[in-house]
Parts: structure tokens; C-alpha cells; sequence
């Protein structure tokens, strides 16, 4: 709870830091959405760590969500521009993408109707028309299809593939919708009531 509450604090400064020349840092009123988020994880008790050990070991992937059986659930953010282990440097646009898109798997545990049990399930359950329209209008069909593909390539299921993608479309998805983290912190708050 310390660390989400540093990583809260962080989040609040960091819109008027100085950047690294690597990425660009998120403008203060993307920051100030996301703190939304970070206040109702903090309020559910769901850890957040930025930069971790893991980030170090497993340099290819942005974020992950655990919520594996026996493990406590949680979320990690490997900022883009990280120098070394535990230290928060400015949040980008890309971290606030990741943010949302770990964020978004925890909806889909909830959805599924218990957090932590490891599995998933589609936030468009009965809605499968919905959801291949958003992913065709946000990502293009070839697209989708590509990413579906390198997700079965890597090992996921075909249901584990569809979940990474919906949180991928959702999480993008931001940028037409920005009221996204608001919607994104009502779930969190419905999933802990």
C-alpha cells in the first residue's frame, strides 16, 4: 500500500519533470485521469509496483497482471523510460497505455467472478459483434488478425489471445475515448464493492 501510495505521489509531480530524451512524457491532464485509476487501486488494495526486480528479467513485456491461484493479485508498470530498479521517472503516454491495459485484465478476472482464480473472461460477453467491430475500427482487420496470430505463436490459447486483444483495443482505445479512465475506475470500483 506504501509503494501505491509513492507511486500515487509520483504520478501527481511528475507532469511537470523533465523528460528523457527517449519518450515524451504524458501531459498532465492524462496524468491526472490515470490518478483516478491509481486511487481506486489503492482504495481496493490491488499493489501496484512501477519498475520492479521483474522489469529487469523480463525486459520485452511493458506490464503484467497477476492474479495467479496462490498469489496475490497485482499489477506491475515497466516504464519506458526506466533507468534502474524501483526508481519512477516520468510517466509517458505508453505507460499510461499499460497502465490501463493490465488494469483492463483485472476487469476481466472480476468479470469472470472471482479476482485471483486465474482465469478470464471477455468484457463483451454476448457481444462478439461489438467487440470485432471496435477491434476492426481501432486496429484493422489485419492488424487484429496479426496480433491474434503472434499471441497463439507465443503460446496463449485461443481464448487467453482474444483476452490480450481485447484489452489491447480497450486500453488504445483511450485515445478516442478519454473519458476511458473514469469508465476504467468505476469497474475497478464495482469489482471491490
Amino acid at each position: 500500500m506504501k509503494a501505491l501510495l509513492s507511486v500515487f505521489s509520483a504520478l501527481a509531480l511528475l507532469a511537470g519533470a523533465a523528460a528523457p530524451a527517449a519518450a515524451t512524457p504524458a501531459s498532465e491532464k492524462d496524468l491526472e485521469a490515470h490518478l483516478q485509476i491509481v486511487e481506486a487501486l489503492n482504495d481496493a488494495k490491488v499493489p501496484l509496483s512501477v519498475n520492479p526486480k521483474m522489469c529487469e528479467e523480463y525486459t520485452d513485456y511493458s506490464g503484467f497482471y497477476f492474479n495467479e491461484v496462490g498469489r496475490k493479485t497485482g499489477i506491475v508498470i515497466c516504464q519506458e523510460n526506466r533507468e534502474k530498479r524501483d526508481k519512477i521517472v516520468d510517466f509517458t503516454d505508453y505507460d499510461l497505455d499499460t497502465l490501463r491495459h493490465e488494469v483492463v485484465h483485472l476487469l476481466q478476472d472480476c468479470e469472470d467472478g472471482r479476482i485471483g482464480d486465474g482465469q478470464f473472461a471477455s468484457l463483451f460477453t454476448g457481444e462478439e459483434k461489438v467487440l470485432k467491430e471496435m477491434i476492426t475500427d481501432y486496429y484493422g482487420e489485419e492488424r487484429a488478425k496479426r496480433d491474434y496470430r503472434e499471441s497463439r505463436k507465443s503460446g496463449l490459447s485461443p481464448h487467453r489471445a482474444k483476452i490480450e486483444l481485447e484489452a489491447s483495443v480497450i486500453a488504445d482505445s483511450y485515445i478516442y475515448h478519454p473519458g476511458l479512465a473514469k469508465d476504467i475506475t468505476k469497474g475497478i470500483r464495482a469489482c471491490f464493492q
